[in-house]
C-alpha cells in the first residue's frame, strides 16, 4: 500500500514503552534523510508532554506538524507553498507565464493571471499553515480549504473550483519540474460546479428600465453612456467589454432603418484592449437611431478621439466596467423595489459570520441573479427560434453551436434580417 505521507516511521520497542523515529523523503531526490526522533520534534514544536507515544497516528501527527510549521526543511529548492504560488501567479516575474506566452503567444493574459492570484490570496492563503513547505502540501490541506469555503456558503462552487485551480496549476508545474513527487490536488474529490442559472428580465421590466434610463438621460439626470451601453446590449447581445471598446469608426449606417457594427476588439480590466472572446471579428446589426445616438456620444468625446464610451478622468481608457455595472444594478434594484412594493425595506444577510442589511431591491436582484450580462442572455433567448442557430452563433460571437445552446461570415442581407427581427425586442420611443 502506497504511503500517503512524505515520510516513513520506525517504531523501536523498549522496556518502558516505545520510541518513534521518522525518515523524511527529500522531494527533489526521493531519498531518505537521517532519522529524527519524534520526541525531538515534539520539543522543537514546543510540545512538552513527555508521555510515551504508542499509537502510529500520534507519531504521524507530530511528523506532519513538524513539516507544516517549518521545523523540517529541504533547503532553497523547497520554498514556502504560499510564496511559491504567489510568485507563480505574478504576471511580470513568473518564469512559467513567460515561457507559456513565448511558446503560445497570449495564452495566459494579465486578467486570467491576476484573477488566479486573487483567488489564492483571498480564499486559500488565509486557511493555510504559515510555514507550510511546498514539498509538504497534502491533499488534506487543499481539502480543508474546500470544506471551509463550502461551510461558509458565501462563494459559489464555481468560484471554489477556481480557488482549487489557483493551487493545482502551480502544483502541477512543481511536479513536472520534480520539485514534488505528486500533485496533491489530483486526489481531491470532485466538486459540482453547475452554474446558477442566469436571471432574465421580463419584457415589461426591460421596457421600464430602458425608458427610465432614457427619460432621465434626456433630462441630464442619468449618465447617457450607461443608458446607451444597456440599450446596445439589449439590441445586439454584445458583451460589456466589447461595448466599452467601441469606436465611431466601427459603425456603418446602411439604410434608413439600420446600421452595422463591426466587433473586433474588447476591453479587459488588466489586459486593456484585446481581441474579442472568440478571437474573431464579427458584424452585428443595430437600429439606425441607436447608431446615431452612439455617433453623437462619440462626437462629445472631450479628448478628440472617436471612442464612444469615453471616461471623465482619463483619455487612455473608456468608462470603467464597475461604473456601468453599479449604475445599471441600481436602476434594476429600484425597479424591483417598486414592482414588489417594498421601497425602503431592508433584508438581513450574513457575511463572514456578521449580519448586515441590504436593500430589498439588491436582495431580489441577487436572488434572481440579474446582472448586466443578463441583457445578452435576453437577446439570445428572444432571437432563438426566430433565426437559424448558425446565424445566431455568428452574430453573438459564440464559438460553437453547443455554446449557443447554452444560452463564418454572413452576408450583409442576412445580418440586416437579424436586425429587422431584433427591433421587436423594444419599440423605439421618440
Amino acid at each position: 500500500m502506497k504511503n500517503s505521507y512524505p515520510f516513513y516511521l520506525h517504531k523501536r520497542e523498549v522496556t518502558n514503552g516505545a520510541y518513534w523515529y521518522v525518515y523524511y523523503l527529500d522531494p527533489s531526490t526521493g531519498k531518505q534523510r537521517t532519522a529524527i526522533s519524534i520526541n525531538t520534534l515534539r520539543k522543537k514544536l514546543g510540545i512538552h508532554d513527555r508521555t510515551s507515544i504508542n499509537r502510529r497516528r500520534d507519531a504521524e501527527y507530530i511528523a506532519q506538524k513538524a513539516l507544516d510549521e517549518g521545523v523540517v526543511t529541504f533547503g532553497k529548492g523547497d520554498p514556502l507553498f504560499t510564496d511559491y504560488v504567489l510568485e507563480f501567479w505574478d504576471f511580470e516575474h513568473s518564469d512559467y507565464i513567460r515561457r507559456r506566452n513565448l511558446k503560445n503567444p497570449n495564452s495566459l493574459g494579465p486578467d486570467y493571471v491576476k484573477n488566479m492570484n486573487s483567488y489564492f490570496k483571498n480564499h486559500a492563503l488565509p486557511l493555510l499553515p504559515a510555514k507550510l513547505k511546498l514539498s509538504c502540501v497534502r491533499t488534506e490541506h487543499v481539502e480543508q480549504i474546500v470544506n471551509n469555503l463550502l461551510d461558509d456558503g458565501i462563494i459559489a462552487n464555481a468560484t471554489i473550483a477556481k480557488v482549487i485551480q489557483s493551487m493545482s496549476v502551480p502544483l502541477g508545474e512543481a511536479k513536472r519540474l520534480k520539485m514534488i513527487r505528486e500533485n496533491p490536488v489530483s486526489s481531491l474529490e470532485s466538486l459540482s460546479t453547475k452554474p446558477k442559472r442566469r436571471g432574465i428580465l421580463t419584457n415589461s421590466e426591460l421596457q421600464t428600465i430602458i425608458y427610465t434610463m432614457r427619460s432621465k438621460a434626456m433630462n441630464e439626470e442619468f449618465d447617457a453612456r450607461v443608458y446607451l451601453a444597456t440599450t446596445l446590449s439589449v439590441f445586439t447581445g454584445m458583451r460589456q467589454g466589447e461595448i466599452r471598446a467601441m469606436r465611431a469608426s466601427s459603425i456603418t449606417l446602411v439604410d434608413d432603418d439600420q446600421g452595422i457594427i463591426t466587433v473586433s476588439q474588447a476591453i479587459a480590466v488588466y489586459a486593456g484592449l484585446k481581441t474579442t472572446k472568440g478571437k474573431r471579428e464579427r458584424q452585428v446589426p443595430c437600429p439606425r437611431w441607436l447608431c446615431e445616438e452612439l455617433l453623437r456620444m462619440a462626437s462629445m468625446n472631450p479628448y478628440g478621439t472617436d471612442l464612444i464610451f469615453w471616461s471623465d478622468t482619463t483619455s487612455k481608457n473608456p468608462v470603467s466596467s464597475s461604473f456601468i455595472t453599479q449604475t445599471y444594478n441600481k436602476v434594476v434594484e429600484d425597479m424591483l423595489e417598486v414592482a414588489n412594493e417594498c421601497v425602503g425595506k431592508k433584508f438581513e444577510i450574513e457575511i463572514n459570520g456578521k449580519k448586515t442589511k441590504i436593500s430589498m431591491g439588491e436582495h431580489l436582484r441577487t436572488e434572481r441573479n440579474i446582472v448586466f450580462h443578463s441583457l445578452r442572455h435576453y437577446y439570445v433567448t428572444y432571437m432563438r427560434g426566430k433565426i437559424g442557430d448558425n446565424l445566431l452563433q455568428s452574430v453573438v460571437g459564440h464559438q460553437s453551436a453547443a455554446m449557443t445552446n447554452h444560452y463564418t461570415h454572413e452576408t450583409q442581407e442576412r445580418i440586416l434580417e437579424v436586425g429587422r427581427i431584433s427591433t421587436g425586442i423594444l419599440p423605439y420611443v421618440e
